[in-house]
């Protein structure tokens, strides 16, 4: 499943979520593509309901950036029973960003993903 996110004033997409299983591997994954030029330190930190949910690494820069971290069953659940989560990290200057991501129907579609 994933969500993109555009910027405002024609700045193109500023981000991409994605939330499920790559191919080959066992577990699920939340990863975050975001613009070159974010701050890499700190990473990406997802909150829910203003609580810590999960930290993301970044593991790699090409022409984007892309932070992931393993999905774990409670954490999926988690998100299931949720209704928004929210991501952060720093761009460039440390300023913290912020997106909002709705899971309304998350629950659905990821099951009908994984019934193919």
């Amino acid at each position: 499943m994933a969500q993109t996110f555009a910027g405002g004033n024609g700045q193109g997409n500023i981000a991409q979520i994605v939330i499920g299983r790559p191919q080959g591997e066992k577990v699920d994954r939340v990863l975050v593509e975001l613009p070159a030029g974010v701050w890499l330190p700190d990473g990406v930190s997802v909150k829910i309901a203003d609580k810590d949910f999960a930290a993301l690494t970044f593991k790699r820069c090409l022409q984007s950036c892309f932070a992931s971290a393993p999905l774990t069953d409670p954490q999926r659940e988690a998100l299931f029973s949720a209704t928004t989560a929210t991501f952060v990290f720093k761009d460039a200057n440390q300023t913290p960003v912020s997106i909002s991501l709705s899971l309304k129907g998350i629950r659905d579609a990821y099951k009908a993903l994984n019934d193919k």
